[in-house]
This record gives structure tokens, sequence and C-alpha cells, in this order.
């Protein structure tokens, strides 16, 4: 994915945090380009998606990473924001 920000970026525009709905916030692709530029970001990635308060290990399956057997299970984004604050 060839993002636009690159070139903007390139032209000498400040880095500043990217905002996105919730169609931006589940494009994996993006979020891996977002942090590959070192740039922070804040999506809405919608509730179905999950996450883990502490670092779990991971384990490379097929083609994807996936997380290694043993580790806690993964609560809903809703759940983990009400955890953190």
């Amino acid at each position: 994915m060839e993002l636009p920000i690159k070139q903007v970026l390139a032209d000498g525009v400040s880095p500043a945090p990217v905002l996105g709905d919730e169609v931006y916030g589940v494009a994996s692709e993006l979020r891996w380009e977002l942090r590959g530029l070192g740039l922070e970001y804040f999506l809405n990635a919608g509730g179905d998606l999950l996450a883990w308060t502490k670092p779990v290990k991971k384990r490379l399956a097929k083609k994807y990473w996936g997380v290694a057997e043993g580790e806690p299970a993964a609560s809903g984004s809703l759940q983990v924001s009400k955890q953190c604050c």
C-alpha cells in the first residue's frame, strides 16, 4: 500500500498524529505503515478487535503470527480500555 502521507512527509511537512475512523482502524496494513514511518496514530478500532493488557509470547504459524499456546485469552478492546484507565 503506497501512502500519500509518505509524499507529504518527503515534501517537508511536519509529522503530526494521524486520526481515523473504524474503516482505517481495522486496516492492519495502514497501522503497520504508520508504525514504520514512526507516526503516532489514533484510529477507532471498533469493539470486535481483541487485545491483551500485557505482552504475550508469539509464534509464527503457517503464514501469520499468533499467540503462543498457554498464553491468556484476549479481551475485547472495550474491556481492555476499561481495565487500563
